[in-house]
């Protein structure tokens, strides 16, 4: 019986031997496990870190293009700012005088995005939405000559009904807006261009006994990126 025992208890022995190497290389397996994850969560960490850093950097970036100005005071004392790298012009630059400022963006293809500015004086003693229709009204027939397929749209002159009955405000003044479409036909069609379909906003501000119309022309592709610029154009305008 002693022999027997004795002859068994080798194998068990090594059975316990073996059992503790299993338990031993799963024990490394599974810190090796986590040693791998760990790491692999890490680089995961680091790769969302320097991805929410490179958006935020192209943010910026772009923020700081889009917002970049250049600022303009004409002879009749009116500051615009208006987007930096757009090309501007001045009538009445070379007589001092306060004539027509177009700032465009060339790079907006053959039909260029463009805001206008141009005066009209009107008698201060008039209705104000008299001195308004008046000029919006002549800007219609003017274009209604000159533009191809010309039409208005709309227009936006009042709030309110009879008695409350008022001008729209801009820039906190009295406004009238009027909104447009004409085809722009490219003086050299024999090159390949093609008419394009053009949209504009005219924006009449009365001040004194002056109207200062701010007008934004567009092609119908541009027109949405167009119009908050325009929008900021003409907030930032300080009118003498």
């Amino acid at each position: 019986m002693n022999d027997a025992s004795n002859a068994t208890n080798p194998a068990s022995g090594m059975m316990h031997e073996v059992a503790d190497d299993a338990e031993r290389m799963f024990t490394q397996v599974k810190q090796f496990g986590k040693r791998v994850n760990r790491q692999d969560t890490i680089s995961t960490l680091l790769v969302v870190g320097l991805t929410i850093l490179a958006v935020i950097l192209g943010a910026l970036l772009w923020n700081s293009v889009v917002n970049r100005t250049t600022a303009y005071t004409d002879a009749a004392k009116l500051q615009i700012t208006y987007p930096a790298g757009w090309v501007l012009s001045d009538t009445g630059a070379e007589t001092s005088t306060a004539g027509q400022i177009t700032v465009s963006n060339q790079k907006a293809g053959i039909a260029p995005t463009k805001f206008e500015i141009q005066r009209a004086a009107v008698d201060a003693s008039s209705p104000v939405t008299s001195s308004l229709a008046l000029v919006a009204n002549g800007l219609t027939a003017t274009r209604a000559r000159n533009l191809s397929s010309y039409k208005v749209l709309g227009t936006d002159a009042f709030t309110g009904s009879g008695a409350d009955k008022k001008p729209i405000q801009i820039k906190g003044l009295p406004g009238y807006k009027t909104s447009f479409v004409y085809v722009n036909t490219p003086s050299n069609a024999l090159q390949g261009n093609i008419p394009s379909v053009m949209l504009g906003e005219d924006w009449l501000v009365l001040k004194g006994d002056k109207v200062y119309v701010f007008t934004l022309h567009s092609t119908q592709a541009n027109h949405d990126a167009a119009l908050p610029l325009f929008e900021k154009f003409v907030d930032s305008a300080q009118l003498p």
